[in-house]
């Protein structure tokens, strides 16, 4: 395929889950080529719990069963929600923070999106647009926020947070709707995506070079293979995870 920016290669492979796997600092601007794929679930996923949901957060709730979204599957086995980043190839370089924050929002007692990805000193603000009272608490490791509970009224302020350690496993709880959570993961670069509902995702900008892409889902479940990139490829890497027995 031939793109604006020249001959446009595109390679695909495919890996199989075996199991659960004070100096002087310049900004590095980035350009360059694409990875993009498709995450796929082998098997069938687990059944979903349904959320314990009190009496008020039921009024506004527009399901009459509300479940957990732990494992988002298309028809086509397209798992949403997977995290995607480059592990290698990217160290001793800095990038500039994004000025735009990251989003959370808190709809019908629920984390609105529940798995997101931020970048190292870039905002996360969490929004209420509920008429509920809501309480946010960070379960962090090793970060300076860690347990921190801050109480949030309907259509109150932005809740603001800044984690300046990369990290996967950031997790948002519910204080007071205690089944409400969100995964967070940070990174110290801007090479990363969040898988879509059909299971696709596409890091973009991508500097030539040697990488490692690892994938994460919030069960814990992670995968890695090593690409190389040239200067204005789009490169396609597939993972499949297993379902969990």
């Amino acid at each position: 395929m031939i793109g604006s920016g020249g001959l446009v290669v595109r390679l695909r492979r495919t890996a199989l889950s075996l199991g659960w796997g004070a100096a002087l600092s310049v900004a590095v601007s980035v350009s360059g080529a694409s990875i993009s794929g498709k995450i796929t679930l082998k098997g069938d996923p687990p059944p979903e719990r349904f959320l314990p949901l009190g009496a008020l957060c039921k009024k506004i709730q527009p399901s009459a069963r509300p479940a957990t979204r732990t494992w988002v599957v298309d028809e086509n086995g397209g798992l949403a929600d997977v995290i995607v980043y480059l592990k290698t190839g990217v160290e001793g370089r800095n990038f500039k923070t994004p000025s735009e924050p990251e989003v959370l929002q808190q709809e019908q007692c629920q984390f609105v999106p529940q798995v997101m990805a931020a970048q190292v000193g870039q905002e996360v603000h969490v929004l209420n647009a509920g008429p509920l009272l809501h309480s946010v608490l960070v379960d962090a490791e090793d970060q300076a926020n860690r347990r921190e509970a801050r109480a949030q009224l309907p259509k109150g302020k932005p809740l603001k947070y800044v984690f300046e350690k990369p990290a996967l496993g950031i997790e948002f709880k519910g204080a007071i709707h205690k089944w409400m959570s969100a995964h967070v993961a940070v990174f110290p670069h801007p090479f990363f995506a969040v898988s879509t509902k059909d299971g696709g995702y596409t890091i973009t900008e991508v500097p030539p070079g040697e990488y490692t892409v690892g994938i994460h889902h919030r069960t814990g479940a992670r995968l890695e293979q090593v690409v190389k990139v040239g200067a204005d490829n789009l490169v396609g890497i597939d993972f499949t995870l297993k379902a969990p027995q």
